[in-house]
This record gives structure tokens, C-alpha cells and sequence, in this order.
């Protein structure tokens, strides 16, 4: 009898970005260099794992949970399923990011996002609690989304950092709340807006950190970088919180798609190789098309990039080394009480 091989996605994708922090955080010089603080562990109520992570240049403080994870079948459009290497695996990432106090950034967030910040379901830490992990809507403090695709043997993983420019809500019909003592008072005018992010810059700030670290961590450079965009929508909320998606001019939903060779790459066998390479790129950009996406930039290197939009260090920290340091890793793992 044949034995049947059992891939279990969610380990897959917590593995991937288990092994990148684990290089990061096991190395103090290589955990100031990518500027990280700290990072706490943590699983859904569903089970699926996550990570808080703190920065030292700022209060910023990140969290990339996994929200979904699934074997690619066999009945996928062809168009979504083209790459390089056959993925047999993909999975998506909820980047939140979650506001200090004080932070001016704050009054941008929805009236809910606002008073879940500064209720008690948060902590000193400025992360949820065991309680407001589990209460928080999903959608809440989301500032983008990280998906990943990969191949059974892992040799090549794709990351797809997709945020819009801004996240906006508009009430309209206004939102009205209630005061400890009954009152109540207008928080949102009708037609007013209740949440206005800059998503993507939010967002890219953890994303580039993750893709350096996982250069990093996999002695690898990207195989490409595209960046592609398309219009996108606002959403309009009414009374009863229904959600109506609708064009706005002024928003743009951006995708950049980072390919790596994270095992290929070891025995020198990269796809930076021009045909491999651009037979990627071609992949990539058949099935994008299908998404209503145009793509705006190809990168096949650090030359002429947009700085914005991605990292000219991407393709060289794989060569860097850090100085070695006493100091233990273990300062950095948050094991607070939640």
C-alpha cells in the first residue's frame, strides 16, 4: 500500500514564519539590525497561531496572525495556480496594527477600533488580551493582509503583500452612541467618515521587515518583485451595520508579489537564473490580470526600484553578517502574563 502523504497547511505556514523569527531573535545582531523589540507568541481561539511584535524605533507595535490556510486543489483555474514551482499550499495573514495611547495616528481608526484601544481588553503591552484577542472582530485594526503560497517540499515561497492606500468607512447614517450616564451623543455625522487609514503605508512597514527577514533566515534574494495595483472601494455602513462596498476615485489597492527560493538557494541553484526568472515573471503576470490587477513595476533587482514600494536591501542582506553578543534572546520573547 501506497502511504498517503498528510500536509497539514497551518504547520506549514507557521513554520515558514517560526524559522524567520527564530533566526531573528536567536541573533542580537541581527535583531538590531531588523530593528525588533520583542515578540510574543500567541493562538487563536480557532487554534491558528500568531505573533505581537514590538519595534525598538517606536511605540509601533504589529501583530501577523494566520486566519486561513488550505491545500491548492487540482480544480483551481489554471491562471491562479501558474508559477515557477507548483504551489501545493497557500494561506493568508491578517497585519494588524495596533495604536499606542497617545499615538496621533488613533483618531484615524473607526469609534469601535477606538474604544477597544482604550478599554480594558487591552494591556500594558498595548496588544489584546487573552479576552480582547478572542472578542476582537476580525476585521478590526487590520491595516493589510500577507498571503503565501508555497510547495510541498518548500523550495519556493511566494509572499503577497496586499494593503490599499486607505481604509476609509463612511456611516451613512451617522453613528450614535451612549454615555455611562445614558446620553446620547453623535460620534459620526450621517455621511461622515468613521475610519480613515493609510494602509499601505502601515502595512509595508511590517512587510519589509518580514521580507528581510526572511532573506535573512533563507540565505536568499527575491527571484522578482512585481507590484501591481487596481481601484478599490470604501466601505459605506448603515445603521444596522450593513457593509456596501463602493468605488472610490481616490483608492488604490496595491499587491506586491516577493518570489524566493528558500531551499534551492542553499546549494546555489537561485532562479535568479534569467530564464527561471523570467519565466516567473511571466507567470505571475498572466494570472494577475484575472484579479483586475495591472502591473505597474518589475523588479528583477535592486536597481531603479521605487524606494516606497519596495527595499533595495532585499537583495543583499542575505550576505550580511552580525557581530556575535552575550545578551540572550530570551530578554526579547514577551512571556507576559495575558
Amino acid at each position: 500500500m501506497t502511504p498517503i502523504h498528510q500536509i497539514d497547511p497551518v504547520r506549514v505556514g507557521e513554520e515558514i514564519f517560526y524559522n524567520i523569527f527564530h533566526h531573528i531573535f536567536h541573533d542580537e545582531g541581527a535583531r538590531k539590525h531588523f530593528e525588533f523589540s520583542q515578540i510574543n507568541f500567541f493562538n487563536s481561539e480557532e487554534g491558528l497561531p500568531g505573533w505581537n511584535l514590538w519595534f525598538l524605533e517606536n511605540t509601533r507595535v504589529y501583530q501577523l496572525a494566520l486566519v486561513q490556510a488550505r491545500e491548492i486543489s487540482d480544480d483551481v483555474d489554471p491562471a491562479q495556480k501558474a508559477s515557477f514551482h507548483k504551489p501545493a499550499i497557500e494561506g493568508r495573514f491578517a497585519v494588524r496594527y495596533f495604536p499606542g495611547a497617545d499615538d496621533p495616528e488613533l483618531d484615524n481608526y473607526s469609534c469601535a477600533e477606538t474604544l477597544l484601544r482604550l478599554g480594558p481588553l487591552f494591556d500594558h503591552t498595548g496588544t489584546p488580551n487573552f479576552t480582547g484577542q478572542d472578542r476582537m472582530d476580525d476585521s478590526c485594526f487590520v491595516v493589510g493582509y500577507l498571503d503565501f503560497k508555497t510547495d510541498t517540499e518548500r523550495n519556493f515561497l511566494e509572499i503577497e503583500c496586499i494593503a490599499p492606500n486607505r481604509w476609509k468607512d463612511v456611516r451613512v447614517d451617522g453613528l450614535y452612541l451612549k454615555t455611562r450616564d445614558n446620553m446620547k451623543y453623535t460620534a459620526v455625522e450621517p455621511g461622515g467618515i468613521d475610519r480613515n487609514l493609510p494602509g499601505w503605508d502601515l502595512a509595508f512597514f511590517l512587510f519589509d521587515k518580514l521580507i528581510l527577514g526572511c532573506c535573512h533566515a533563507f540565505k536568499t534574494i527575491p527571484c522578482a518583485a512585481i507590484f501591481a495595483k487596481k481601484k478599490w472601494t470604501r466601505f459605506d455602513i448603515d445603521k444596522d451595520n450593513c457593509c456596501i462596498k463602493t468605488m472610490d476615485p481616490d483608492i488604490e489597492l496595491f499587491h506586491l508579489i516577493i518570489g524566493l527560493e528558500i531551499n534551492a538557494c542553499r546549494h546555489g541553484t537561485c532562479c535568479q537564473d534569467s530564464m527561471n526568472q523570467n519565466a516567473y515573471i511571466q507567470a505571475v503576470s498572466d494570472r494577475l490580470p484575472a484579479e483586475g490587477l495591472r502591473v505597474s513595476q518589475v523588479c528583477k533587482g535592486p536597481e531603479n526600484i521605487v524606494k516606497t514600494k519596495m527595499n533595495p536591501e532585499w537583495w543583499s542582506v542575505k550576505q550580511k553578517t552580525f557581530p556575535k553578543d552575550t545578551e540572550s534572546e530570551m530578554q526579547h520573547c514577551c512571556y507576559h502574563d495575558h
